[in-house]
């Protein structure tokens, strides 16, 4: 994902923050590719799990009291993730059949 992108799905103008969202998207990327999502599968879905967890970390930059915000934001990312892992990897022409 793009600074722009993610900077414009968080409302946010200024240049301030873009070294902390750089690295928000970094470090959304390998979560997403540690648990088993391959972007390839499904972009669409995989940067919106990105965008999740980018806005999520960063607006919640302290701290996190588990309660509903973060119950809500499990399950929509867990079931992102899952749907991304029940996509058919795509292709790549290599196959025989």
């Amino acid at each position: 994902m793009e600074l722009q992108e993610a900077k414009d799905y968080l409302r946010v103008d200024t240049s301030d923050d873009d070294t902390l969202i750089a690295s928000l998207i970094t470090a959304a990327d390998q979560y997403l590719k540690e648990s088993g999502c391959d972007e390839s599968t499904n972009p669409e879905l995989y940067a919106l799990a990105q965008k999740l967890l980018i806005s999520h970390w960063y607006e919640n930059r302290g701290v996190v009291a588990v309660g509903t915000v973060t119950k809500t934001l499990e399950f929509s990312l867990q079931s992102l993730i899952l749907s991304l892992k029940s996509y058919p990897s795509v292709d790549d022409g290599s196959a025989t059949t």
